[in-house]
């Protein structure tokens, strides 16, 4: 009998950089980068260098989105064409409100009781 080795995702991060405690604190280092750093860490992960006009806080933020990207895998193509229609202001992430049922003049509304076909009032 086989044994039930390390699950895809667990396999993946190994091969990756290490375990879920090692991605944990690959991203948690982020934040503790200076400057030049941060830029370096920019430069190793999306091989070029950030725009001058990017914030530190979005600079953590993308790197450790990427790291964890890479480490567990991106977002499904449906979520991502769904977001993009968002951003383009094509689609909202709330949900369809149900159409309301309304009664047209003059419509003749009948109460029933019992469920007795005959006991019915107007």
């Amino acid at each position: 009998m086989e044994e039930a080795g390390p699950s895809n995702q667990k396999r993946r991060a190994e091969r990756i950089g290490g375990t879920s405690q090692h991605l944990e604190q690959r991203v948690a280092q982020i934040s503790d980068l200076d400057a030049e750093a941060l830029q370096e860490r920019w430069k190793a992960v999306f091989r070029t260098m950030p725009s001058p006009n990017l914030s530190r806080s979005f600079m953590i933020r993308a790197l450790a989105y990427r790291i964890q990207e890479n480490a567990r895998g991106a977002l499904k193509p449906s979520a991502r064409r769904t977001l993009d229609r968002v951003a383009e202001g094509q689609s909202s992430l709330e949900p369809p409100r149900a159409a309301t049922a309304r009664a047209a003049p003059g419509t003749v509304l009948i109460q029933r009781w019992d469920h007795s076909p005959g006991r019915s009032r107007r």
